[in-house]
């Protein structure tokens, strides 16, 4: 295949990341019966964990069918780690068991960690320009408007899964 197809393909990072992630797994299992638990989740945090926080942030807009593919694989991951069958619950309790989240919360709390670094501008400046406090649009001394960023109003479906107006709207529901 070329690269021309990778272009073209609607969930290319989506395929990628799942295609990295699964050889990952396939580590684990064969490293599964010669090394321990605490080191198998030394290698998940080494060789799969990176592959679903790289740019989190931006492509947290995904549908439900496409996080719940990611989330499968982190289950996956979780289940054979602490070496559960794929049963009903169980990768509940493998995931709380090895301490993590879900994948749709760890791309919330990464975003907005993100958020904290721009409006403090300690992101890079291009970053930190996207967004503006709601003091600078108007002269109004409104409670929070130190702290609220200006939301733009979307008029499609499209805007309302940018960074733009996802990261406004998370730092401005945090408390």
């Amino acid at each position: 295949m070329t690269n021309d197809y990778f272009l073209r393909c609607p969930h290319f990072p989506l395929d990628y990341i799942s295609s990295k992630v699964s050889s990952g797994i396939g580590a684990l299992k064969r490293l599964r019966e010669f090394v321990d638990q605490s080191t198998l989740v030394k290698v998940y945090n080494a060789l799969i964990q990176p592959y679903f926080d790289y740019c989190c942030e931006v492509w947290d807009c995904l549908n439900e069918g496409l996080s719940d593919r990611l989330q499968k694989l982190q289950n996956r991951a979780a289940r054979l780690i602490m070496n559960l069958k794929n049963e009903h619950g169980q990768s509940v309790i493998a995931r709380q068991s090895l301490g993590l989240i879900t994948l749709k919360e760890r791309r919330s709390q990464m975003k907005a960690k993100l958020m904290y670094k721009t409006v403090n501008g300690l992101a890079p400046q291009r970053l930190c320009e996207i967004f503006k406090n709601s003091n600078e649009i108007h002269n109004y001394n409104l409670r929070g408007s130190l702290t609220k960023l200006c939301i733009p109003k979307p008029k499609t479906e499209f805007l309302k899964k940018s960074f733009g107006y996802s990261g406004a709207k998370l730092w401005n529901e945090i408390p």
